[in-house]
């Protein structure tokens, strides 16, 4: 029997958002476009897109990337769980703590926003296809690419921040804030440092300036202190990331933020948007990132 090619693909995960659902179960969200502060639905439809993960090659669409990311985000729900559950002692460390990063670092470089501005800088610039060495001339020759492109990105980061040293800071008492692109911008991460929200109220630290790596020695667990300072660069971050939406634990929180999200603010932002491109020669795009042709 033929399995039909996941659809529906989340740009962020139902099991990441739902630490931020209040007590009627439903999220707060700001939508950039629209401009409206709305309560939705866990089932978070704003955080899905048909196909995006999921390109056609040889007339087939081909789900595996999206079968990468679902492990990965397995992981990284149980690893949620384990703040939830208040278990600090368990060691973190292994495969499970690598598919846990690539959780995480995965919800900071995927979203539908930077596959679609690499969509739109390939149709802008015909020099493009000579320079990567790839045919991107048709719409799905370039989601193809785009596809492969952005797990080559997402694998470099992983494969950087499996060696940094990787604390959880939980019980903030500063409410932190979500969006499509959570985590550090590229600032942060080429500097060897990289966070992300885990809920409202924890966040996950990754320093590579800090030995011993987290892969070996597992993941620390640190109570939040009385400075909180770093939780207004997290949301300064968020703020200053978001490009489809954003995500808080209350409406009032959003409302706070509103100026600093306006249409004139967010296309300034965007005109300094790094779009990475790297070079895979075809056995690469083939074998390393699981993008086979169904007709080989």
């Amino acid at each position: 029997m033929t399995q039909v090619p996941k659809k529906k693909n989340h740009e962020v995960t139902k099991g990441y958002l739902k630490r931020w659902v209040n007590q009627v179960n439903q999220l707060w969200v700001f939508d950039i476009e629209t401009q409206k502060i709305e309560s939705r639905s866990l089932e978070a439809k704003f955080a899905i897109q048909d196909y995006l993960y999921v390109p056609e090659i040889s007339g087939q669409r081909v789900d595996a990337t999206e079968e990468w990311f679902a492990g990965a985000e397995n992981e990284l729900v149980r690893f949620i769980n384990r703040v939830d559950t208040k278990d600090y002692t368990t060691p973190i460390k292994g495969n499970h703590l690598y598919l846990t990063i690539l959780g995480l670092i995965g919800l900071s470089l995927r979203s539908a926003y930077d596959l679609q501005s690499i969509d739109a800088q390939l149709l802008a610039d015909p020099t493009l296809q000579e320079k990567l060495g790839v045919d991107v001339s048709t719409e799905t020759a370039r989601h193809r690419f785009i596809v492969e492109n952005m797990i080559a990105v997402i694998n470099r980061a992983v494969e950087r921040f499996c060696q940094a040293n990787v604390t959880i800071v939980f019980g903030t008492k500063t409410s932190i804030l979500t969006c499509d692109r959570p985590g550090a911008d590229q600032t942060f991460m080429d500097g060897g440092m990289h966070f992300i929200p885990l809920g409202p109220h924890d966040y996950v630290f990754m320093d590579l300036s800090r030995p011993p790596p987290a892969i070996t020695s597992g993941v620390m667990f640190a109570p939040s202190g009385p400075n909180e300072e770093i939780i207004r660069t997290i949301n300064n971050q968020i703020i200053s990331r978001a490009r489809r939406w954003i995500v808080a634990k209350s409406k009032e929180e959003l409302e706070a933020i509103a100026l600093e999200i306006t249409p004139e603010k967010i296309k300034k932002r965007i005109l300094s948007d790094k779009k990475e491109f790297v070079g895979l020669s075809e056995e690469e795009r083939r074998w390393g990132w699981k993008l086979k042709d169904p007709s080989s």
